[in-house]
């Protein structure tokens, strides 16, 4: 029933993303995830039509950033994740909006050194589960953020170069269809009195 899309930046466009923490992956790159195109719904209206697209409900499975001491010393990173064609924004209510964009928070678990002792990478976990329209055969966002909304710095050597395969981002989400309710919406309802 799940589906895992798991991106390792180094192989991303790094011509036009020179930054591991904030890149898109094109349609052709995306290709082979699905062949058809999708219409956002849990269940389809007719039960004899096939359903092509489906509110989603996206989880984080792994997440491994870089070690850097900067980067360490932050206690969150926020990370947006979206389709082309879907956009939605303020998915995690924040003061003044600061992070429209985020879809998840995530908060280091722990710190892996190499084979001398040196710090390495620093795994994220996330318990936080999105339910979102999300179009698998479009093009993909994909940004690391501080607190202050900032994208992470750019740690990758640059091209011609070849990349550092130290310095990529790596994450798994899990995408699995909604299928709780026939419909989902969060309504704003005043409950003010007048």
């Amino acid at each position: 029933m799940a589906t895992f899309i798991d991106l390792d930046s180094i192989q991303r466009d790094r011509e036009t993303y020179p930054n591991p923490n904030n890149y898109h992956l094109t349609a052709k790159q995306v290709e082979t995830w699905f062949r058809s195109s999708r219409t956002v719904r849990a269940f389809p209206q007719d039960p004899n039509t096939e359903p092509r697209e489906f509110v989603t409900t996206v989880n984080i499975r792994y997440m491994t950033l870089p070690y850097s001491a900067s980067l360490a010393s932050l206690p969150r990173i926020y990370v947006e994740f979206h389709s082309k064609t879907y956009k939605d924004i303020r998915l995690i209510q924040t003061i003044g909006g600061i992070h429209s964009d985020a879809r998840f928070i995530c908060f280091p678990e722990r710190v892996q050194n190499d084979n001398s002792g040196e710090p390495l990478w620093i795994h994220y976990k996330c318990h936080m589960e999105q339910t979102m329209r999300f179009k698998r055969d479009d093009p993909v966002s994909i940004k690391f953020t501080t607190r202050s909304g900032d994208t992470l710095p750019n740690t990758d050597t640059l091209v011609p170069n070849p990349p550092d395969p130290n310095q990529q981002t790596l994450i798994t989400f899990e995408v699995i269809p909604y299928i709780r309710d026939n419909d989902y919406n969060n309504p704003m309802v005043n409950t003010l009195p007048g």
